[in-house]
Protein backbone atom coordinates (compact mmCIF):
# COMPACT_ATOMS: atom_id res chain seq x y z
CA UNK A 1 0.00 0.00 0.00
CA UNK A 2 1.59 3.60 -0.84
CA UNK A 3 1.73 6.02 1.68
CA UNK A 4 -1.06 8.06 -0.30
CA UNK A 5 -3.53 5.10 -0.22
CA UNK A 6 -2.59 4.78 3.85
CA UNK A 7 -3.12 8.31 4.19
CA UNK A 8 -6.98 7.61 2.45
CA UNK A 9 -7.26 5.31 4.20
CA UNK A 10 -6.62 6.53 8.41
CA UNK A 11 -8.39 9.36 7.61
CA UNK A 12 -11.48 9.04 5.11
CA UNK A 13 -13.97 11.14 6.45
CA UNK A 14 -13.10 11.04 10.18
CA UNK A 15 -14.24 7.38 10.77
CA UNK A 16 -11.30 6.42 13.19
CA UNK A 17 -11.98 8.66 15.23
CA UNK A 18 -13.11 7.71 18.83
CA UNK A 19 -16.20 8.26 20.47
CA UNK A 20 -14.99 10.20 22.96
CA UNK A 21 -13.02 12.24 19.87
CA UNK A 22 -16.14 12.64 17.65
CA UNK A 23 -18.59 13.56 20.80
CA UNK A 24 -15.80 16.22 21.51
CA UNK A 25 -15.61 17.24 17.99
CA UNK A 26 -19.92 17.47 17.50
CA UNK A 27 -19.99 19.58 20.95
CA UNK A 28 -17.48 21.68 20.13
CA UNK A 29 -19.42 22.63 16.90
CA UNK A 30 -22.70 22.90 19.07
CA UNK A 31 -21.12 25.23 21.48
CA UNK A 32 -20.63 27.36 18.29
CA UNK A 33 -24.13 27.48 16.56
CA UNK A 34 -25.23 28.10 20.17
CA UNK A 35 -22.83 30.94 21.07
CA UNK A 36 -24.18 32.10 17.10
CA UNK A 37 -28.10 31.95 18.44
CA UNK A 38 -26.65 33.54 21.44
CA UNK A 39 -26.03 36.71 19.73
CA UNK A 40 -29.33 36.44 17.72
CA UNK A 41 -31.63 36.05 20.94
CA UNK A 42 -29.55 39.47 22.27
CA UNK A 43 -30.03 41.37 18.92
CA UNK A 44 -33.38 40.66 19.42
CA UNK A 45 -33.88 41.69 23.00
CA UNK A 46 -31.80 45.12 21.90
CA UNK A 47 -34.13 45.80 18.88
CA UNK A 48 -36.99 45.16 21.45
CA UNK A 49 -36.25 48.09 24.22
CA UNK A 50 -34.65 49.82 21.39
CA UNK A 51 -37.85 50.54 19.69
CA UNK A 52 -39.76 50.38 22.79
CA UNK A 53 -37.45 53.71 23.94
CA UNK A 54 -37.33 55.55 20.42
CA UNK A 55 -41.22 54.81 20.58
CA UNK A 56 -41.71 56.80 17.11
CA UNK A 57 -44.92 58.76 17.06
CA UNK A 58 -46.27 56.52 19.76
CA UNK A 59 -46.10 53.81 17.41
CA UNK A 60 -44.84 51.00 20.36
CA UNK A 61 -48.23 50.51 21.99
CA UNK A 62 -50.24 52.84 19.64
CA UNK A 63 -52.04 51.82 16.23
CA UNK A 64 -54.33 54.44 13.91
CA UNK A 65 -57.48 53.62 14.07
CA UNK A 66 -59.03 52.45 10.44
CA UNK A 67 -62.85 52.05 9.92
CA UNK A 68 -62.78 48.22 10.45
CA UNK A 69 -60.75 48.79 13.80
CA UNK A 70 -62.01 52.70 14.81
CA UNK A 71 -61.40 54.29 17.82
CA UNK A 72 -63.93 55.38 20.59
CA UNK A 73 -63.00 59.17 20.98
CA UNK A 74 -65.83 60.66 19.02
CA UNK A 75 -63.60 62.66 16.02
CA UNK A 76 -65.18 62.31 12.68
CA UNK A 77 -61.75 61.48 10.68
CA UNK A 78 -61.08 58.25 12.53
CA UNK A 79 -57.84 57.83 10.36
CA UNK A 80 -55.94 60.66 12.46
CA UNK A 81 -56.95 58.71 15.82
CA UNK A 82 -54.49 56.79 17.81
CA UNK A 83 -55.85 53.74 19.85
CA UNK A 84 -54.04 51.94 22.20
CA UNK A 85 -53.09 48.09 21.39
CA UNK A 86 -53.99 45.82 24.76
CA UNK A 87 -51.18 43.69 25.68
CA UNK A 88 -50.88 40.62 25.80
CA UNK A 89 -51.93 38.38 28.61
CA UNK A 90 -49.15 36.14 30.46
CA UNK A 91 -50.49 32.99 30.30
CA UNK A 92 -49.72 31.52 27.34
CA UNK A 93 -46.35 32.48 27.20
CA UNK A 94 -45.36 31.37 30.44
CA UNK A 95 -47.11 28.05 29.38
CA UNK A 96 -44.73 27.87 26.67
CA UNK A 97 -41.74 28.58 28.31
CA UNK A 98 -42.28 26.46 31.10
CA UNK A 99 -43.08 23.38 28.41
CA UNK A 100 -39.45 24.14 26.75
CA UNK A 101 -38.11 24.42 30.11
CA UNK A 102 -39.77 20.65 31.25
CA UNK A 103 -38.67 19.44 27.82
CA UNK A 104 -34.73 20.51 28.18
CA UNK A 105 -35.11 19.13 31.82
CA UNK A 106 -36.88 15.42 30.83
CA UNK A 107 -33.75 15.26 28.35
CA UNK A 108 -31.01 15.44 31.18
CA UNK A 109 -32.79 13.29 33.08
CA UNK A 110 -32.71 11.09 30.44
CA UNK A 111 -28.84 11.56 30.06
CA UNK A 112 -28.70 10.62 33.43
CA UNK A 113 -29.98 7.48 33.25
CA UNK A 114 -28.23 6.34 29.45
CA UNK A 115 -25.31 7.40 31.20
CA UNK A 116 -25.93 4.80 34.14
CA UNK A 117 -27.15 2.15 31.60
CA UNK A 118 -30.92 2.57 32.68
CA UNK A 119 -33.93 2.52 30.76
CA UNK A 120 -33.64 6.40 28.89
CA UNK A 121 -36.15 6.22 25.80
CA UNK A 122 -39.54 6.61 27.61
CA UNK A 123 -38.13 9.73 29.03
CA UNK A 124 -37.04 11.21 25.74
CA UNK A 125 -40.25 10.44 24.18
CA UNK A 126 -41.99 12.02 27.17
CA UNK A 127 -39.88 15.34 26.53
CA UNK A 128 -41.07 15.07 22.90
CA UNK A 129 -44.28 15.24 23.32
CA UNK A 130 -44.01 17.79 25.86
CA UNK A 131 -41.92 19.99 23.13
CA UNK A 132 -44.80 19.28 20.15
CA UNK A 133 -47.38 20.69 23.22
CA UNK A 134 -45.00 23.89 23.27
CA UNK A 135 -45.00 24.30 19.44
CA UNK A 136 -49.29 23.18 19.63
CA UNK A 137 -49.36 26.11 22.18
CA UNK A 138 -47.40 28.67 20.36
CA UNK A 139 -49.78 28.17 17.23
CA UNK A 140 -52.91 28.65 19.38
CA UNK A 141 -51.51 31.65 21.13
CA UNK A 142 -50.57 33.26 17.61
CA UNK A 143 -54.82 32.41 17.24
CA UNK A 144 -55.78 34.44 20.15
CA UNK A 145 -53.49 37.57 20.11
CA UNK A 146 -55.65 40.75 20.91
CA UNK A 147 -53.79 42.74 17.71
CA UNK A 148 -51.81 42.06 14.08
CA UNK A 149 -48.63 42.71 13.05
CA UNK A 150 -49.71 46.24 11.76
CA UNK A 151 -50.80 47.83 14.97
CA UNK A 152 -47.61 49.24 16.41
CA UNK A 153 -44.29 47.91 17.31
CA UNK A 154 -45.12 46.03 20.15
CA UNK A 155 -46.97 44.04 18.37
CA UNK A 156 -44.79 43.21 15.58
CA UNK A 157 -42.04 42.63 17.75
CA UNK A 158 -44.21 40.15 19.95
CA UNK A 159 -45.60 37.87 17.26
CA UNK A 160 -41.29 38.18 15.96
CA UNK A 161 -40.51 36.55 19.40
CA UNK A 162 -43.10 33.95 18.87
CA UNK A 163 -41.76 33.06 15.89
CA UNK A 164 -38.30 32.39 16.88
CA UNK A 165 -39.69 30.45 19.58
CA UNK A 166 -41.87 28.08 17.24
CA UNK A 167 -38.40 28.00 15.34
CA UNK A 168 -36.52 26.85 18.19
CA UNK A 169 -38.95 24.15 19.36
CA UNK A 170 -39.20 22.96 15.82
CA UNK A 171 -35.29 22.49 15.60
CA UNK A 172 -35.87 20.64 19.16
CA UNK A 173 -39.10 18.54 18.03
CA UNK A 174 -36.41 17.32 15.13
CA UNK A 175 -33.64 16.87 17.49
CA UNK A 176 -35.56 14.94 19.94
CA UNK A 177 -37.11 12.58 17.81
CA UNK A 178 -33.85 11.44 16.32
CA UNK A 179 -32.16 10.98 19.63
CA UNK A 180 -36.06 9.11 20.64
CA UNK A 181 -35.97 6.99 17.58
CA UNK A 182 -31.94 5.76 18.33
CA UNK A 183 -32.93 5.37 21.96
CA UNK A 184 -35.61 3.14 21.47
CA UNK A 185 -33.41 0.94 19.29
CA UNK A 186 -30.92 0.45 22.05
CA UNK A 187 -28.19 2.53 20.71
CA UNK A 188 -27.04 4.47 23.38
CA UNK A 189 -26.45 1.41 25.73
CA UNK A 190 -22.88 2.52 26.07
CA UNK A 191 -22.58 5.68 23.74
CA UNK A 192 -24.78 8.21 25.17
CA UNK A 193 -22.98 11.36 24.00
CA UNK A 194 -25.47 12.10 21.46
CA UNK A 195 -28.06 12.43 23.95
CA UNK A 196 -26.09 14.86 25.79
CA UNK A 197 -26.18 17.22 22.51
CA UNK A 198 -29.40 16.82 22.85
CA UNK A 199 -30.35 17.94 26.17
CA UNK A 200 -27.41 20.52 25.82
CA UNK A 201 -29.45 22.47 22.85
CA UNK A 202 -33.19 22.03 24.52
CA UNK A 203 -32.07 23.81 27.57
CA UNK A 204 -30.60 26.30 25.89
CA UNK A 205 -33.51 26.66 23.91
CA UNK A 206 -35.53 26.75 27.47
CA UNK A 207 -33.51 29.16 28.63
CA UNK A 208 -33.57 31.64 25.85
CA UNK A 209 -37.41 31.45 25.36
CA UNK A 210 -37.37 32.19 29.03
CA UNK A 211 -35.25 35.64 28.50
CA UNK A 212 -38.14 36.42 25.64
CA UNK A 213 -40.79 35.64 28.39
CA UNK A 214 -39.42 37.73 30.75
CA UNK A 215 -38.99 40.64 28.26
CA UNK A 216 -42.22 40.18 26.46
CA UNK A 217 -44.17 40.36 29.82
CA UNK A 218 -42.39 42.97 32.11
CA UNK A 219 -41.59 45.15 29.35
CA UNK A 220 -44.49 45.99 27.52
Amino acid sequence: MSATQEHDVTHEGGHHDTPEQRDRKELSALVLFIAGDAIFLILEILAWFYLRALDTQNGWRFSKATPANPATSGSNNPHTIVHEVAKVAPGWTIVIAALALIAGLAAWWAEGNARKGVAHAPILAAALVVALAGIGAQVYQFQILPFSTTDGTYASMFEFFMGSVLAHLFLVVVVLLGVWNRARKGMYNEVWYQIRLARVWTLWVAISGIFLAVTAIFFA
